[in-house]
């Protein structure tokens, strides 16, 4: 024993545990019960009392008085450790002597003391506590529990089949060795039967009988009590607390983790899963702080995903947790985020406190420090001035909250002042929802309206997430209906929800915006959100470019996993045009100068490309007349071999004249009247000023032989923009 203390605490701490031990022994002791040294010590006497009880199991196969050599070694071994563990953690070291020295058990064989020996198991399940005491942080309080249990109705059966045992085999007729059905492996046996069947006890002695009754007595208050405690601490305590995950070398995993939704996370598996993706190797490890919603743990329930997703409750931000999610060895980690932020200069004292009391979990306003001057020397100190006064920035507020913590959610002012630098970006005050204001910001003039979604706490419900976007579609439907439905176009709505494009969508197609035939107009209403979340890019609310999700910042975010030079690519396609160029004039007509059988280079573009190397921005222009009726595959090989220009894609735009009569909405082309057909022209031939506002669906890389009309536009990257002669000033 002195050599595994050694061999466990090293030779820097042995002399100072020795030390410890006799000037100060509260500290060995609790040195013993936090040490590794200590567990070390217990897990060693779990091991000596299963021989010790082992030992005893042996002896009863053996015939009395003869007992081998080596049980007598192995018993004074086993009860010389547990003496020496007693005189020494029991009763030097210990603050309550007495009371550990009443629990001590005695193992003399004397003839009537042969009953204390079954109470050897009683000593395998003390050890066996102190050491699951020490595995809260390996195993749940459930499982922890749970096995304390069962290790204790072990005992009580183990304890009840020797006591039985050996009151059975009190008799001379078993001295000779020879024990019958009464070995001790019987005796647990029909304990076990006595207590599951509750039969006649399966016994002839008197005192085995007594001690079966009691047995049974025993385990009828014990099990149902152990029992209830299970189901108490299952129900305090969620599978996924525990959860890990245990990474394979042979396939790779992801964590996802921060704000989470059922419908963001039902995304991501889309977008991870897909078949698109080469990658079919890995697993996702889903790292929340909230319990999973049911449809959440419904659909981990599916084969596909239970091999290939699991969910564990926890926080990043903990290291525990997320060494379970198994973040240092993860090929890479998503936190999707949320921004939560509101305006707050130009807002009245009134508007700021409601701001702050929604927002900041009942955090109330009362009193506001007004800026101050280089006159003044501070600020006024006002008690709830209400719409009488406008907070122009660096106010000081006073806030009746629970704690500093609440307290300091209220947004600052002074995160807004980098705005205030740009002279071009003016602030109206008001209520959006009011005509009033609409007009005082000249909406109806507007080139371009862009309502952004107001981000704040949702919870896990997928009708609270969809409720989110309330403000944004009502806002859509009141500026709508202000502007007119032949202006709806210029309104770009902000979502976080993409199901409730849909939304946006019903708003338009109530103005004529979507003529739908009738099998439509019944498939559109009779689909629920889930569906069109899951096909929101077939929208025409969406795929015209009219509304914008949150969601589609998340697509980016897990297809940079596959693809790492996505967002070099997307940087380029918006910064690129901010770099110095040109406008390049080409003719009206430019397939006619090569008829189209010789491309003509464009002195205008070719100039500049000749110099140096050039980047290229995306543009969106008109298709020319020559070029009407002509395929996708003959414009792109014509423009990129005469002008170097790259064509991409097209916006398929609705016909100018569609937009421009209302009462032709409801109307197919093929029943429009004849004067209407004649005023049918292609894009390009009405001046810029008095075309509407492009409307229809973009359509990346189309088929080579799909045929171009007049009211498309070309997707083109060009070092300069490309800009077609007016032909209608010719």
């Amino acid at each position: 024993m002195l050599a595994v203390e050694i061999a466990s605490v090293g030779t820097e701490s042995l002399p100072f545990m020795l030390v410890d031990a006799v000037t100060n022994p509260a500290k060995c002791f609790s040195f013993m019960d936090h040490s590794s040294f200590g567990a070390g010590l217990d897990i060693f006497l779990v091991l000596v009392s299963v021989v010790f009880a082992s030992s005893y199991i042996a002896n009863t196969y053996v015939p009395s008085n003869d007992m081998p050599f080596s049980l007598w070694v192995t018993d004074i071994v086993c009860a010389s450790l547990f003496g020496a563990d007693f005189l020494f953690r029991g009763i030097y070291l210990s603050s309550r002597r007495r009371d550990y020295m009443l629990s001590c058990t005695l193992w003399v064989d004397i003839s009537y003391w042969r009953f204390v020996y079954p109470l050897r198991f009683v000593t395998c399940y003390i050890e066996a506590k102190a050491v699951l005491s020490r595995c809260h942080g390996l195993v749940s309080p459930v499982q922890q529990f749970a096995m304390l249990c069962y290790l204790q109705l072990t005992t009580i059966i183990a304890v009840a089949a020797g006591v039985i045992q050996i009151a059975e085999t009190d008799d001379i007729k078993y001295m000779a060795g020879d024990l019958g059905d009464w070995t001790f492996f019987n005796a647990f046996f029909n304990s076990v039967l006595t207590f599951v069947t509750i039969q006649s006890p399966p016994a002839d002695n008197n005192l085995a009988k007594v001690c079966v009754g009691a047995l049974v007595l025993v385990l009828i208050l014990v099990v149902p009590y152990q029992i209830s405690q299970i189901l108490a601490l299952g129900s305090s305590f969620s599978p996924y607390e525990v959860a890990s995950h245990s990474p394979s070398p042979t396939s790779k995993h992801i964590v996802l983790c921060g704000d989470l939704t059922p419908s963001r996370i039902d995304h991501f598996f889309s977008e991870v899963f897909h078949d698109d993706h080469d990658v079919v190797d890995i697993n996702v490890v889903v790292l929340s702080e909230e319990e999973p919603a049911a449809s959440l743990i419904a659909q981990l329930m599916d084969p596909f995903f239970e091999k290939r997703a699991s969910f564990i409750q926890g926080s990043l931000m903990d290291a525990d947790d997320a060494q379970r999610a198994a973040c240092s060895s993860a090929d890479a980690i998503f936190v999707l985020s949320r921004r939560v932020a509101s305006v707050i200069f130009g807002k009245t004292f009134s508007e700021v406190a409601s701001l702050a009391y929604s927002q900041c979990s009942g955090v109330i306003v009362f009193a506001i420090t007004t800026a101050q001057s280089p006159k003044e020397s501070g600020g006024k100190l006002l008690l709830n001035p209400g719409d009488s006064y406008t907070c122009v920035g660096e106010e000081m507020v006073f806030v009746i909250a629970q704690d500093r913590r609440q307290a300091t959610a209220v947004t600052e002012t002074d995160d807004y002042e980098h705005f205030q630098r740009f002279f071009d970006v003016h602030f109206v005050v008001g209520d959006p929802f009011r005509q009033r204001t609409l007009r005082r910001a000249s909406v109806d003039r507007a080139f371009r309206i862009v309502i952004m979604g107001a981000e704040g706490e949702i919870s896990d419900a997928d009708s609270s997430e969809l409720l989110q976007d309330a403000d944004c579609i009502a806002l859509h439907k009141t500026l709508t209906s202000f502007i007119g439905p032949t202006q709806a176009p210029r309104i770009i709505t902000e979502l976080v929800n993409r199901a409730n494009v849909h939304f946006v969508a019903q708003n338009l197609a109530a103005s004529g915006w979507f003529p739908l035939s009738p099998e439509n107009k019944v498939a559109s209403s009779s689909t629920s959100s889930l569906e069109l979340a899951r096909n929101f890019a077939l929208s025409p609310a969406f795929a015209s470019g009219l509304t914008y999700s949150t969601s589609l910042c998340d697509s980016l975010l897990i297809n940079q996993f596959f693809n790492a030079r996505i967002k070099n690519i997307l940087r380029e396609f918006i910064f690129a045009s901010w770099t110095d160029g040109g406008v390049g004039t080409l003719p009206s007509t430019p397939a006619t100068a090569g008829r189209f059988g010789e491309p003509v280079v464009s002195p205008t573009l070719s100039s500049s490309s000749t110099t140096s190397v050039q980047r290229s921005s995306l543009f969106a222009v008109e298709v020319p007349l020559d070029f009407v009726g002509r395929s996708f595959e003959f414009v792109f090989q014509y423009l990129l071999s005469s002008d170097g220009i790259l064509v991409i894609g097209l916006y398929r735009c609705r016909p100018d004249a569609m937009l421009r009569t209302s009462s032709l909405h409801t109307l197919d082309e093929a029943q429009w009247p004849n004067e209407k057909r004649t005023m049918h022209r292609a894009r390009i031939e009405v001046p810029e000023n008095e075309r509407s506002v492009p409307f229809g669906y973009v359509c990346t890389n189309p088929q080579p032989h799909e045929v171009l009309t007049g009211n498309d536009l070309l997707y083109v990257l060009s070092d300069i923009q490309p800009c077609w002669a007016e032909v209608y000033k010719v």
